[in-house]
C-alpha cells in the first residue's frame, strides 16, 4: 500500500516499530498481528475548507491463552500495553497528526479458540489527523 493514503501512512509507521503486521489480515495463529483500519470520518471541517479526519484502528493480536494461574495471558495483555504506550508516545509521517490516542485503557479479549489455547486481543486506537482542502 502507498503510503499516499493515510492507512497507507499509519500502516508505514506500525511496521517500523512493529515488524510482521500485516494490513487488514485475519490473524489464525499465535503471535499472528494484524493492523486493522476502518473508514476514516470527518470529525471538524474549518472555513478554509480544510478539515480533521479521524481514522479508527485496531492491533488484532493472536496469543497464546490460558484458564490456569500461570502468566501466559498477561504476557499478550503486555504486548497490548506496549504497542498503546508506543502509539501514544510516537505519529505516523507524512500526515498532519493532531491527535493519536488509544480508544480504551485496557486491550479487549475478543474471542478465545474452541480448543481454548489461544485468545485473539484487539487494542484500538485512533489517529486524527488534518487535511487541507482538496488533499
Amino acid at each position: 500500500m502507498s503510503a499516499t493514503s493515510a492507512s497507507g501512512a499509519i500502516w508505514e509507521w506500525v511496521l517500523a516499530d512493529w515488524p510482521g503486521t500485516r494490513l487488514n489480515a485475519v490473524v489464525e495463529r499465535d503471535g499472528d498481528r494484524s493492523l486493522v483500519t476502518s473508514t476514516a470520518s470527518t470529525v471538524r471541517e474549518f472555513i478554509d475548507g480544510g478539515r480533521d479526519v479521524r481514522q479508527d484502528v485496531a492491533l488484532v493480536l493472536m496469543a497464546p491463552w490460558s484458564e490456569g494461574p500461570d502468566g501466559l495471558n498477561a504476557e499478550a495483555l503486555a504486548t497490548g500495553e506496549a504497542w498503546l504506550a508506543w502509539l501514544a508516545s510516537s505519529e505516523p509521517e507524512g500526515l498532519d497528526v493532531v491527535e493519536v490516542r488509544p480508544n480504551d485503557e485496557e486491550p479487549v479479549l475478543v474471542q478465545v479458540t474452541a480448543d481454548g489455547t489461544s485468545a485473539k486481543y484487539q487494542f484500538q486506537a485512533y489517529v486524527t489527523y488534518h487535511k487541507e482542502r482538496g488533499a
